[in-house]
């Protein structure tokens, strides 16, 4: 993966560049709930304009919008592929299309926020870098740390060496209501992670 990381947090024009916040934890954690709840206070703070993005293989409860468990939406862009249907990189599709709106938004927004992280590939990291370095945008990312077999899910953990923050939620255990901090699968494929 080996991207070099730019930022720095002391430098004098800290204020003008990007910063990653990684929000991780088990299924039922908050995650989606503290990812909106983070991007909204920073677009106020900033006085930006926040771009909300989520993999499109999350059809849980809306196909285009970010949704928590307790029933919060908010209007998103869901894409299968960071760089090539959000990246402003030289690609153009037709003006109507979606990664075309994904990308003009991109341009205007400061914030990005990122949701169930775990279903992007590699670009995951490719992209929150450049947006964060080159591009000088704020972006906040939550999803899956783990899987139910305790082993890496995606690429999340490789942010953590690139993220300002990283905030580790947790989850009720559904048996002793006590801390859970990886989710359990109870039904489906075993051999399956997703």
């Amino acid at each position: 993966v080996g991207h070099a990381r730019r930022r720095t947090t002391c430098s004098p024009s800290a204020s003008a560049s990007g910063a990653i916040h990684l929000i991780v934890g088990p299924m039922f954690a908050g995650k989606s709930s503290k990812l909106l709840e983070e991007a909204a206070r920073l677009g106020t703070l900033q006085g930006a304009e926040v771009l909300y993005l989520k993999s499109s293989k999350d059809k849980r409860y809306s196909e285009t919008h970010i949704a928590t468990h307790a029933g919060v939406q908010v209007p998103c862009f869901a894409v299968s592929h960071l760089m090539r249907d959000v990246s402003s990189e030289g690609r153009q599709d037709d003006a109507g299309s979606a990664s075309e709106q994904a990308r003009r938004r991109y341009v205007s927004s400061g914030i990005v926020a990122i949701d169930e992280a775990q279903f992007f590939g590699e670009d995951l990291v490719e992209f929150c870098t450049r947006a964060a370095d080159d591009d000088a945008k704020t972006v906040v990312v939550a999803g899956l740390d783990g899987d139910f077999l305790r082993g890496k899910f995606g690429h999340v953990l490789d942010m953590v060496p690139l993220a300002d923050s990283v905030v580790k939620l947790h989850a009720s255990c559904a048996v002793c209501g006590g801390r859970a901090v990886f989710s359990k699968k109870i039904d489906g494929d075993l051999g399956r992670q997703e």
